[in-house]
């Protein structure tokens, strides 16, 4: 009973052992792999078969008898254990690293970068803002040009120009005038809207 007893113990360590590799191994690749879940859990499980192969393959050594025993097979899986270590190491590194000792360093710089973002974004629109109301100016100062001399043909060319069409330049009806203009500001308003994904 006490040998069964015995035999328990590490079997059962063994299962938290391999349990808690796994986790590591796999939150580590999390970061690593940014996210891929499907990924991360294959290899994952890929490394936690491999480790489990090793080490019944090593207790399986170990119980053989000394003329049984096979130095180089032992020296094979002892190496292959070194190289599985040597991958998952830095992988379980980076997870407990990350998790323990710098995740506020991270938060706050994370938080920092959204600040930055934010203040980016809002510049984007004062200078979308601020390039509407710029047009809009530009065109309705032209316009007031030409409706002080309708027969200036400088003022009318710049006119045109600025609005991309062209007008009876021999109508005195300035608000005739004035609400095509006026059509063609908020055209070309509405155009720099979806220009800018405003």
């Amino acid at each position: 009973m006490a040998e069964n007893k015995v035999g328990i113990v590490p079997k059962f360590l063994n299962i938290i052992g391999l349990s808690a590799f796994f986790l590591c191994v796999f939150f580590g690749l999390l970061y690593v792999l940014h996210g891929n879940v499907i990924l991360g859990s294959f290899l994952s499980l890929l490394l936690l078969v491999i480790i489990w192969v090793l080490s019944n393959s090593l207790t399986n050594q170990k119980t053989k008898t000394d003329n049984d025993k096979s130095i180089l097979y032992e020296i094979i899986i002892g190496s292959i254990y070194f190289i599985i270590f040597l991958v998952s190491f830095p992988i379980c590194f980076h997870f407990i690293d990350v998790d323990f000792n710098r995740k506020e360093t991270i938060a706050k710089t994370g938080i920092n970068n959204l600040e930055i973002c934010n203040n980016i974004i809002k510049q984007y629109y004062v200078e979308i803002d601020h390039k509407k109301t710029s047009l809009q100016t530009e065109i309705e100062t032209a316009r007031d040009i030409y409706f002080a001399n309708m027969q200036n043909k400088n003022a009318y060319t710049n006119l045109i120009k600025l609005v991309g069409q062209t007008f009876d330049n021999n109508s005195t009806d300035k608000q005739k005038v004035k609400s095509q203009i006026d059509k063609v500001i908020k055209d070309k308003l509405s155009k720099l809207d979806i220009k800018y994904n405003i």
